[in-house]
């Protein structure tokens, strides 16, 4: 019983920060265009 408390808990922690501040990832990097890397030969 206490472990489905917890998951119930952590997913309502994420639904509550996703409607804060909704679609912002962190994990990626906004950057420029990525380069192709050269194969070694």
């Amino acid at each position: 019983m206490k472990r489905l408390l917890a998951i119930l808990f952590f997913l309502a922690g994420g639904l509550a920060a996703e409607l804060a501040h909704p679609v912002q990832c962190t994990l990626i990097t906004a950057s420029g265009p990525q380069q192709k890397r050269r194969k070694a030969q």
